[in-house]
């Protein structure tokens, strides 16, 4: 019924009117990766994936290099090696095309830095010596404007190599 209770719209027999107002053509839909960017590690895998409401081509461009062509699919899955070095952003491409209409895709991900290669914490610790004794002072009273010997930091001496270098 419409908003004033009227039967406009019924066929004869009291059902609904459908009127088809779907546009012919190609219809594709990228199934992954779903986030953009996509965080991957270094030699990880990606998988594409996309469903075409027909028979079509599908070409995937990764970082400029067409890296897989499947032809005559509806279908298509695809797991990508991330080879790219650590902090890429890398820009991805699918194509699909029935032979008159064309779709594309973007799509982009990152591939992550080896965190095993940067400091943790004990390796922080061990690097910079923050278990000698003199830490516990600074523990107690702060360490800003002390001018005890143990006080390093607190040292100017550097200030005119480190402006040369500037």
């Amino acid at each position: 019924r419409n908003e004033d209770g009227e039967k406009t719209g019924k066929n004869d027999s009291n059902g609904d009117i459908f009127i088809d107002v779907s546009q012919g053509g190609l219809d594709v839909r990228l199934d992954t990766p779903v986030n953009d960017p996509h965080f991957v590690d270094q030699n990880g895998q990606i998988v594409i994936a996309a469903f075409a409401n027909e028979v079509v081509d599908y070409t995937l461009t990764i970082g400029g290099i067409i890296v897989n062509s499947q032809t005559s699919i509806k279908d298509y899955s695809y797991e990508h090696i991330a080879t790219e070095a650590q902090g890429e952003y890398v820009d991805g491409i699918l194509s699909a095309t029935n032979g008159t209409e064309t779709k594309d895709f973007t799509f982009n991900y990152f591939v992550r830095v080896n965190t095993e290669s940067l400091p943790r914490p004990q390796g922080i610790i061990d690097m910079l010596d923050l278990r000698r004794p003199i830490y516990r002072a600074t523990a107690a009273y702060g360490h800003f404007g002390r001018e005890e010997e143990n006080f390093t930091w607190e040292k100017t001496d550097k200030v005119d190599v480190l402006k040369a270098a500037l």
